[in-house]
């Protein structure tokens, strides 16, 4: 299965209508394929629960579990999903109700051809702006993840001079992932000999290469021992 297209499922007990919507649109060169189809609430919700779809198009109507119950069951399981409900007009409060549980639109019967393509269109869009929010979280996730040594050394350089509230302390402290306990703490400092003189007139590669031998060998031995952040 593509991972790029969104995958849609429609659920009604019409079969007409579930076999207008599956065959009678084009939905390849729309970058969307149809995952399945039901025709009662429990066999659609069935269907979710296997196939995860990305759009659910469903009556509001059906025997077994209604639009409403299917609806906040599949948002339940899968909070990025796009729900949308067909309902007739005589339908309108439960739709709206369906909307306050999460549903993204709802398109009244009789509807046509270029109606369904619409909504499912704009459930498409939809999705693909939280899938590109996704991907800018979880790259910036990696940013923060890659930057959390130097993070650490800061902060603790900070600790070290400056009073913190308690709680904001041990907040920083989960947040930048030190495996000490934050409280009776053993401070030891280490110190190059002569490195002023020693090392002014290496380039900073060189200076950064012996910092970077020193610190590795420091956590080993410190890990020997008990934990702790060098």
């Amino acid at each position: 299965m593509d991972s790029t297209k969104a995958r849609l499922v429609v659920i009604d007990d019409i079969q007409s209508v579930t076999r207008m919507i599956e065959t009678k649109i084009p939905w390849a060169q729309y970058d969307i394929e149809v995952a399945g189809t039901a025709r009662d609430g429990e066999e659609g919700m069935a269907l979710v629960e296997r196939v995860r779809p990305d759009i659910v198009l469903t009556d509001i109507r059906m025997p077994k579990l209604d639009g409403l119950a299917l609806t906040e069951r599949t948002l339940q399981a899968l909070p990025n999903c796009k729900v949308i409900i067909l309902s007739g007009y005589t339908d309108f409060e439960y739709a709206r109700a369906a909307v306050r549980l999460g549903a993204l639109d709802f398109i009244k019967k009789p509807f046509t051809v270029e109606d369904i393509v619409e909504v499912v269109l704009k459930a498409k869009q939809s999705w693909e702006e939280d899938r590109r929010r996704q991907a800018d979280l979880e790259q910036l996730r990696k940013q923060v993840k890659a930057s959390l040594p130097v993070l650490r050394q800061e902060y603790l350089n900070m600790l070290l001079q400056y009073p913190a509230p308690e709680k904001k302390m041990l907040e920083l402290w989960s947040f930048l992932e030190l495996n000490v306990p934050p409280r009776e703490l053993t401070v030891i400092v280490a110190e190059i000999d002569e490195y002023g003189d020693k090392y002014a007139d290496q380039p900073v590669q060189e200076i950064e290469l012996i910092r970077f031998s020193l610190q590795n060998i420091l956590e080993e031995t410190v890990r020997e021992h008990a934990p702790g952040t060098v």
